[in-house]
């Protein structure tokens, strides 16, 4: 029995945005046999390296490098690199990103221990924009799996920002790789969109320079019946507090705590940041603070309420703000 030790490799890439193409000559998409040894026995296998480059002679990482006449499917490191055990002889090969076919060529291996194939360069022209991770996190769990969110800025080769992109520019792939080969045992693809469907009502992409301050902010709400002729202007005004800080480029996160009569009213744990969960927050917003009842209130309610506010998990090294909405001064 063969024990085979596989790492996964959870990838974030940006897909192509127009510059990248099937590439390849004559019978491009098709796959050639294999031309290795004449007695029909067993192939030597050779170890095959290479770097795949974009037109600009990038690295491009995670490609995946396929060898069609095997098949033999492996990806590239961050540089761009690749090793892979390939039997002697003609072979088709192809390079991708995210199904986006960028190199093809038939290629012959010879014979022997080993056979680096140098720089593999696009067929046709073909960039590899900077995707680069400034953040990341644990954004919480459900029932079937686990949330992870990321902050990335997207520059082409001369540094500039890449705008204008979309939830369809962007893709998540998973893939087994067998540490002492790297090849890939096994790739699947995340759909974002229906991703996004199950877990948001939006979809989390936003393009926006945001300031170095953090601020977190926690709303108290005096849900008493006394309340119910004031609800409709504190929506209004949390709504433009949300629009004010958004255009003000803060990196802002919002929590909500609605109290009746006594500490015990409805609430969540749970921060919303303020410019990827734009929606859920308004909308948040808008169920909470419209509920309202009860007849007497006493500031012992809000002063639980205030002591609770650090179960909000503030961000160490954010600004603190708790900001409690009543009628009544205690």
């Amino acid at each position: 029995m063969k024990t085979v030790a596989v790492g996964a490799v959870l990838c974030l890439t940006l897909l192509g945005t127009g510059c990248g193409g099937q590439a390849g000559g004559p019978d491009a998409g098709g796959d050639a046999g294999v031309d290795a040894g004449t007695d029909g026995g067993q192939q030597q296998a050779v170890t095959v390296t290479g770097v795949v480059v974009d037109s600009d002679g990038t690295p491009v990482p995670n490609a995946r490098v396929e060898f069609h006449s095997e098949p033999v499917v492996t990806v590239t490191g961050p540089d761009g690199s690749f090793s892979v055990e390939v039997a002697a002889g003609t072979h088709r090969l192809e390079v991708s990103k995210y199904e986006d076919t960028f190199h093809a060529s038939d290629i012959d291996i010879p014979p022997g221990d080993s056979h680096d194939l140098g720089t593999i360069t696009p067929s046709e022209e073909y960039h590899y924009h900077r995707l680069a991770i400034r953040q990341s996190g644990y954004l919480g769990d459900r029932f079937d799996g686990y949330n992870f969110w990321a902050l990335v800025t997207v520059e082409d080769r001369a540094g500039k920002p890449v705008t204008g992109l979309g939830l369809d520019d962007f893709g998540v792939s998973e893939a087994m790789v067998e540490r002492a080969s790297g090849q890939a045992v096994g790739e699947g693809t995340i759909d974002l969109p229906a991703q996004v469907a199950d877990d948001w009502t939006e979809a989390g992409l936003f393009e926006k320079s945001l300031g170095p301050g953090k601020l977190d902010i926690v709303l108290i709400m005096d849900g008493t019946g006394s309340m119910s002729d004031f609800t409709a202007g504190i929506i209004d005004q949390l709504h433009r507090l949300v629009d004010m800080l958004q255009a003000g480029h803060h990196d802002f996160r919002m929590a909500m705590l609605h109290t009746d009569q006594t500490p015990d009213g409805m609430f969540k744990f749970r921060f919303y940041d303020g410019n990827t969960e734009r929606d859920r927050l308004l909308a948040d917003i808008d169920y909470w603070f419209v509920r309202t009842g009860g007849e007497w209130w006493s500031p012992t309610v809000h002063y639980d309420a205030i002591l609770a506010s650090p179960w909000y998990r503030f961000r160490p090294e954010a600004r603190k703000v708790v900001l409690v909405l009543t009628d009544i001064v205690p």
